[in-house]
């Protein structure tokens, strides 16, 4: 039991540590990439810089998941609303 218990540990670490690469290190990393690629392929300052800005506006995203969720979550409340449907039926006599 105690080695079960080994294993489920190592498991909780592994999977927090391929959470903080998947969220700390891999963002910057395709960002860069991702504005050098737009930098060479189009000569363009003012493209590469708009790039960087939108890997940094991802990679902001991204960093601060937890903060966009409650937020949405507290602006968003649908509990009391009677909305009608979208789509409506009108049938084939019309």
């Amino acid at each position: 039991m105690t080695q079960l218990a080994g294993v489920i540990d190592g498991t909780k670490l592994l999977v927090a540590d391929l959470n903080e690469i998947l969220t700390v290190l891999l963002p910057p990393l395709i960002g860069a990439g991702f504005a050098f690629f737009i930098w060479v392929s189009t000569k363009s300052l003012v493209k590469g810089f708009l790039a960087c800005i939108a890997a940094g506006a991802i990679w902001w995203g991204i960093a601060n998941m937890d903060f966009l969720r409650d937020e949405v979550g507290e602006d968003i409340d649908r509990s009391g609303t009677s909305a009608a449907p979208f789509f409506t039926d009108r049938g084939a006599d019309s």
